[in-house]
């Protein structure tokens, strides 16, 4: 397993930008890497002091990750901000007792979606 984190320096950026990345997130990131091969598992990361915006991802293959490098574009041109780049080695990995997640829901990201039916 290994494992790939992108930040952004979003210092000085308009906070209304995370509304942009989380739209971004809904409408294009998340369907599109429901099906990415050797993905382990995404996680979109904000983080308002420092103002930095992450993702954080789990690959298969060293190839896999690479792969994301060379391709992760779309956030570079909405915040028009070039990520720091860290790889590492998965060591080892634990999951604990937890309920079942629905991860549709899970998230700022999530918390502006207008709803598709009435409540």
């Amino acid at each position: 397993m290994y494992a790939l984190l992108l930040r952004w320096n979003l210092a000085g950026k308009d906070p209304e930008m995370l509304d942009a990345l989380r739209q971004y997130i809904r409408d294009e990131s998340w369907e599109r890497y429901r099906t990415v091969r050797h993905l382990a598992g995404k996680s979109w990361l904000s983080n308002p002091d420092p103002f930095e915006f992450a993702a954080f991802y789990l690959w298969e293959t060293v190839e896999a990750r690479e792969n994301e490098v060379r391709h992760m574009h779309h956030v570079n041109e909405i915040t028009g901000v070039e990520p720091t780049i860290v790889r590492w080695d998965v060591e080892a990995m634990q999951v604990g007792q937890h309920e079942p997640i629905d991860f549709a829901v899970v998230g700022q990201a999530w918390s502006t979606k207008v709803p598709t039916t009435p409540q």
